[in-house]
């Protein structure tokens, strides 16, 4: 479903899907329903299907607002990027490149991601 990134489209696609006999696993490739400030509201009826994976939502990025709603039980997980491996490891290759003459050994490197879940939205992005 496409939303234009609009919060309000998005939210609602969302609640037509859910309100289907049988909803399909949700999964959005940004976080347009989540920053819609009637999120929470809405998806309040559905907290414990989404607490019993009755109903999965999963949707990319972990900002602040996101992973609130994540802890309150109305998503199922949120899977983004990580931003600061992405830092420390092309900072490495360049460090690497200038000093040492060192080219990466690899064509493309994949760094890893942050997944969080319910149980962990406070402490899923912290980078150790």
């Amino acid at each position: 479903m496409f939303s234009l990134g609009k919060r309000e489209k998005s939210l609602e696609q969302l609640m037509s899907l859910l309100n289907t006999d049988n909803p399909p696993i949700f999964l959005a490739v940004a976080g347009f329903a989540q920053f819609n400030p009637h999120y929470v509201n809405a998806l309040g009826p559905y907290k414990q299907m989404i607490e019993n994976k009755d109903i999965i939502i999963v949707s990319a990025d972990t900002e602040e607002i996101q992973l609130n709603v994540l802890s309150r039980g109305v998503s199922s997980a949120n899977i983004g990027q990580n931003p600061f491996e992405m830092g420390r490891l092309s900072t490495k290759l360049m460090h690497d490149y200038i000093l040492y003459n060192k080219k990466p050994t690899q064509s493309h490197y994949y760094t890893d991601f942050h997944y969080c879940t319910k149980n962990n939205a406070l402490t899923c992005t912290i980078n150790y």
